[in-house]
């Protein structure tokens, strides 16, 4: 006889979004007016709804199993449009109204056998169906897309999951396992005919393809000397097929494409350690090298070429000391380190803005009691100025250089209760 548990979790969201962006800098690209003033207006109109239900097996022999339903639904009204004050009257160079319907549904389920006490595998699936509508109307002379669309996308697919593991002794686990996912594909509103025929001049001018990603890792999972030192680590291999990807055009304007193919593998570790009871060391480290292994040329990409916005080395290092300070309030100090190696914005390495390659430190004293903390902090103690994120108007991405810099350094207190 099965005894099953249930787990549900339903989402509804609702959200009008407007955005003001100024897009002086790129109406010279547009428009051929280098004393232009614009202003490009985007008012998002957005509902969601997602449920997933599961149910799991708790016999306690050596099948278990869960399966679920997943649904998602989603309508998406983006109304955008480019004014320009130059000469009176107004002129709006580009308007567009658009709408989008999004809706998934889909079954999963995982079956686990229990070979020996120390011996396991897991196998499942998730078989979905997915529909994608589009409905554009935009108009001006800085339309770059289509004038008009009405188009369907439908897509039936099927993720496989295949897993291992075995508990080689009580502290140590070894695993492996690998799984398939992907995105459908969607519609060129405004993408340039040569970012689609570049890579495949069979490709439909129309559309662009869904993206399908695999996913392989071995691990590690262990625990030493009692529990007071713990050692996890993992290696990984993962292959991007039709990457999809959002890009700009020198006039600001953006567009969707398939960016090729590529491949990573990397690894990555994490260690705590106790030395006594009052003190923790911990660890970690990252590293990968994500690579385009085919790419499209008119994104200014090149085989061997870094994915973007991924790092390919991040660290950090942290300790913790526990202490007494009288009969009622105990303290700890803490401090930590980080690194996070360099990214490039676009596919484009070589001319593409860079960011990351910074190093930050912080500190923490904490005093505690019962319920009640109160503290006094440091964050970016050296101060370290660095670029996290190259990238805030699109219109402005070709003439200007862009930063998201690192919170300057931050000295504060705080104290924090429960009731």
């Amino acid at each position: 006889m099965w005894l099953l548990s249930q787990g549900w979790k339903t989402c509804l969201d609702n959200r009008d979004i407007e955005t003001v962006i100024d897009a002086t800098a790129a109406l010279p690209a547009i428009l051929g007016e280098p004393f232009a003033a614009g202003i490009f207006n985007t008012a998002n109109d957005i509902k969601t709804f997602t449920h997933e239900s599961r149910i799991v097996s708790d016999d306690g022999g050596n099948f278990d199993w869960l399966g679920g339903g997943f649904v998602a639904l989603r309508n998406e009204k983006l109304d955008t449009n480019l004014i320009v004050d130059t000469l009176n009257p107004v002129g709006i160079p580009f308007s567009s109204i658009r709408k989008d319907y999004f809706s998934e549904a889909a079954l999963f389920g995982e079956l686990t056998y229990q070979f020996t006490s120390k011996f396991s595998v897991t196998v499942g699936a998730r078989i979905s169906r997915t529909e994608f509508d589009v409905r554009v109307a935009s108009g001006g002379v800085a339309n770059v897309g289509v004038s008009v669309l009405d188009a369907r996308k439908t897509r039936t697919a099927v993720a496989p999951k295949a897993a291992i593991s075995y508990q080689y002794s009580d502290d140590i686990m070894l695993n492996a396992q690998a799984a398939q996912g992907s995105r459908i594909g969607g519609f060129n509103v405004s993408t340039p005919l040569e970012a689609i025929t570049a890579l495949d001049p069979e490709d439909s001018v129309t559309s662009f393809e869904s993206d399908v990603l695999w996913n392989t890792e071995v691990g590690l999972k262990s625990s030493w000397l009692d529990g007071d030192l713990v050692f996890n680590a993992a290696g990984f291999y993962v292959f991007w097929k039709d990457i999809q990807t959002d890009q700009i055009l020198p006039n600001g304007f953006s567009f969707i494409t398939n960016a090729g193919q590529a491949q990573n593998y990397g690894f990555e570790a994490e260690i705590t350690a106790r030395p006594t009871s009052r003190l923790e060391l911990t660890s970690a480290f990252f590293w990968n090298e994500p690579q385009l292994t085919e790419a499209n040329p008119f994104l200014g990409a090149e085989v061997g070429d870094l994915l973007p916005n991924i790092a390919e080395l991040s660290a950090s290092t942290g300790i913790a000391y526990e202490f007494p300070v009288n009969g009622q309030w105990a303290a700890i100090l803490a401090a930590d380190y980080n690194y996070v190696g360099k990214s490039f914005l676009t596919f484009a390495e070589e001319t593409a803005p860079g960011m990351g390659d910074y190093h930050q430190g912080n500190v923490r004293i904490t005093a505690f009691k019962e319920n009640l903390r109160i503290g006094i902090y440091a964050d970016n103690v050296s101060n370290t100025r660095s670029n996290t994120f190259a990238f805030g108007n699109p219109f402005s991405l070709a003439t200007q250089r862009q930063e998201t810099p690192l919170r300057p350094r931050t000295i504060g207190v705080f104290m924090e209760t429960e009731f």
